[in-house]
Parts: C-alpha cells; sequence; structure tokens
C-alpha cells in the first residue's frame, strides 16, 4: 500500500495559492472565502454569526477527511487493518483522534458566544440543525455504530431497523435517495434521522450514509483483527461465562433501548474478549515478543484512543449547549441537551473497553 507520486498536471495554468486552497478560480469571486456570508437574502443578524458557520463548517471539512480515512478502499483504515498493515492503521487512527480533539477545542469557541448574542441569530437557523449531517452520521457508522442496533433505529425508525442487518438497511436508504433524486417526497412516517434527510431534499447525505451502511466499519475490523493474534486456549468455563455475560447485557440493553451489538454472537464475543485480554496480560508479564503480537495490541490501543476521544467530544457538546441555550430543544426538532444525553453510552468499540475487566484473568 506504498504511495506514488502524483504526476505533473497538464493543461491548466500554474497552481497559485488563492486557487489550489481558495478555490477563487473555480468559484470566482471569493471562493472558500465567500461562503461564510448570511445563507439566503438579508444581512447578518450578528456579528457572531460568522464565527457560527465558520466552525461549523470546518466540522463538515472535518468530518470529510475522516469518512475518508475510514472507508477509502485501497488504503483505508478499515482496509489497512484487513491488510495486516497494523502500523500504518495505527497511526491513521490516531490521527483520527487527534482530529476529533481539535473538533472539541472548537467546540470551546463556539462557547465565548454568549448565550444572549446567540439568541439573536438562533432563529435564522430553524429547522437546519447540525442532527442532520449525513457526514457526521456516515462518520458515526463507518466508526462501529453500523453494528449497533439503538442506533439503526435512531437513523432508520424503530420499524425500519427491526431485524434489518446494516446491508439491508444500506438498500433501504438508497431506495430512499432514489426518492428524493426522483423529486418525491418522504414516505417514512417515523421520525428518524433518513425522514429528516428525505424531507431537506438531501440526497447526496442519504447516497453517503449507504455506503457507510455497505461497508464493513472500524469495529468490523478491529474484532477480526484481534481474533488473528496469538493466545492460548481458554478454559471453557471462563468462554462460557463471558458469553453469558454478553448475552445478558444484549438483552438488557434492547429491552431499554440502551446501545447493544445484535450482530455479534455470544461466542464471538467472549473469543474477542479472550484474545484482546491474552494481549493484556502477556504484555504484562513481558512475554508479547512477537512483533504482530505487538502490533496488535498497539492497534488495539489506538482504537480506543479513538473512541475515547469521540466520546470526550460527546461530552463537550452537551456541556456546550447547556452553557448557551439550557436544556432548550434544538433548531431541527430534537430534545436538546437530554438528547445529547442519550448518545454518551455509544462506543465503537465496546468489547476492547470490556475485555479491560479481565486483563489479571478475573
Amino acid at each position: 500500500m506504498g504511495t506514488v507520486p502524483a504526476k505533473p498536471r497538464r493543461g491548466r495554468a500554474p497552481t497559485h495559492y488563492q486557487n489550489y486552497i481558495l478555490r477563487e478560480d473555480e468559484h470566482p469571486p471569493s471562493g472558500l472565502l465567500g461562503l461564510q456570508t448570511p445563507y439566503g437574502e438579508g444581512v447578518q443578524a450578528h456579528p457572531d454569526e460568522l464565527l457560527f458557520i465558520a466552525i461549523h463548517q470546518t466540522f463538515e471539512l472535518w468530518f470529510k477527511v475522516m469518512v475518508d480515512e475510514i472507508l477509502r478502499k485501497s488504503d483505508g483504515v478499515v482496509a489497512r487493518i484487513d491488510a495486516g498493515a497494523y502500523a500504518e492503521a495505527s497511526r491513521a487512527l490516531r490521527r483520527l483522534a487527534k482530529i476529533t480533539n481539535v473538533m472539541r477545542e472548537q467546540y470551546s469557541i463556539v462557547e465565548t458566544i454568549s448565550p444572549t448574542d446567540f439568541l439573536v441569530f438562533r432563529d435564522v437557523l430553524r429547522p437546519s440543525s447540525g442532527y442532520d449531517s449525513a457526514q457526521f452520521r456516515a462518520l458515526e457508522l463507518a466508526s462501529g455504530l453500523r453494528r449497533d442496533a439503538s442506533y439503526l433505529k435512531h437513523l432508520c425508525g424503530a420499524k425500519a431497523a427491526a431485524g434489518a442487518d446494516p446491508g439491508a438497511l444500506s438498500k433501504m436508504v438508497g431506495r430512499a435517495a432514489l426518492e428524493v433524486e426522483a423529486g418525491r417526497g418522504s414516505k417514512l412516517a417515523e421520525y428518524s434521522v433518513v425522514k429528516k434527510l428525505m424531507t431537506t431534499g438531501d440526497a447526496r447525505g442519504l447516497r453517503l450514509i449507504e455506503r457507510a451502511l455497505a461497508a464493513p466499519s472500524l469495529r468490523d475490523a478491529a474484532y477480526r483483527a484481534v481474533q488473528k493474534a496469538p493466545a492460548g486456549p481458554a478454559p471453557a468455563a471462563w468462554l462460557k461465562a463471558r458469553a453469558k455475560e454478553w448475552s445478558r447485557a444484549q438483552l438488557q440493553a434492547a429491552a431499554s433501548g440502551a446501545p447493544s451489538d445484535a450482530a455479534l454472537s455470544p461466542r464471538e464475543a467472549a473469543q474477542v474478549l479472550h484474545h484482546v485480554a491474552s494481549l493484556y496480560r502477556a504484555a504484562t508479564a513481558r512475554e508479547l515478543r512477537e512483533p504482530s503480537a505487538r502490533a496488535t495490541l498497539d492497534l488495539v490501543e489506538a482504537m480506543v484512543e479513538y473512541d475515547e476521544s469521540f466520546r470526550n467530544l460527546r461530552m463537550i457538546h452537551i456541556n456546550m449547549v447547556l452553557r448557551v441555550i439550557g436544556a432548550r430543544p434544538g433548531t431541527g426538532g430534537s430534545a436538546g441537551a437530554p438528547y445529547l444525553r442519550t448518545t454518551l453510552d455509544y462506543e465503537f468499540f465496546p468489547l476492547l473497553w470490556r475485555a479491560r475487566d479481565h486483563i489479571e484473568g478475573a
């Protein structure tokens, strides 16, 4: 998966900064810097509207980079893991974590907008919302939530998601995109992300979600990779106990609407826990000698680092919302901070966290 230097781009004018980065030649007269003006007709409602738009456009640019980093077919993170290129995958995962940390800091910039100043232009945003960001949804799916039953219900509606696997839901979202492209409205009864995107006419966003649902996620790749790591046989009673714990936890989660991974069998969950815990035990005992095993452990740590950064991002987002608008409903129709609190339990790699309970063999 080595890189090849790009060939010179012939048949075009010399590259200049204002065109290569700002794209003033493709989008005259101002290019990128002309995209932060008030949307539609009218004037800026408040000077902080410029900051608000710039911050959220920056988020969308980061989401684009991150989705591409994960899903590129030949050398995305998932492809690198499946090819056994763990060092390159770990480096890319830490890049994702650093980008997520940058986004977390961006929320602290939004916090500098006072509640009174935000109220001046908040109504201008209705009925749009960050809830409608298809790229953010695709990022969550690509990172691992395409396997999460509660998330899929939120994405597509409980009726559509019931008993459906990500592949079937991908086809359903593809049909929704076709409806939008044909100029037809949503026929979905339940409120969901897909219904909202159909209502807003975001066919491109629906296509991106379709792609993320259809492609293997980081969670899929992570669990495949750790099961290839060397590990001695686990006691049958230990595996049986872990499988029983996983099954019980998934049933409880499904009953309460909490995050769950119904696609993963209890037996496979127990094997993943065994392999990850074995890696940590071997490292603790200074017995992790095989380069492939050390690379796998570093990959696990990079995944947890990325997951942790995203969990921190969700928390700081809630605090920012509470500071600026309190517990009022969001502009897009969500419950606001109460809805955001329901997202705190989402984990991209739940078994990599649970394995820490068994590092000492308990």
